[in-house]
């Protein structure tokens, strides 16, 4: 569906900055409630979710790639706390993000 199609590529354009499900909705000129049913049901996962996905996938390529600190990688994709992207990478991956590193 395009609706789906270009949230995803709103989210993967600025998921680096704070986002809102207004701010994707208004970019998008449908209302928030239908943008997150339509994206729920066209995908496996909510508009959230998938952004979540965006951040952490761009994470571990920093990690690998890069000599960023952790805290550098979690503000370079978004997160406002190191403390809290690191919870939330390693119930994602099983792992803390300073061992993706270390790999």
């Amino acid at each position: 569906l395009r609706l789906v199609a270009e949230a995803k590529t709103y989210v993967e354009t600025h998921y680096a900055n704070p986002i809102t499900l207004d701010q994707i909705a208004a970019a998008l000129q449908v209302s928030p409630f239908h943008l997150s049913r339509v994206f729920s049901q066209e995908s496996d996962f909510s508009l959230f979710g998938y952004l979540a996905t965006v951040r952490l996938t761009r994470a571990r390529q920093l990690l690998l790639e890069e000599s960023l600190s952790v805290a550098e990688v979690a503000y370079a994709v978004g997160y406002a706390s190191p403390n809290y992207f690191a919870k939330v990478f390693r119930k994602a991956f099983g792992h803390p993000p300073s061992r993706t590193r270390s790999q």
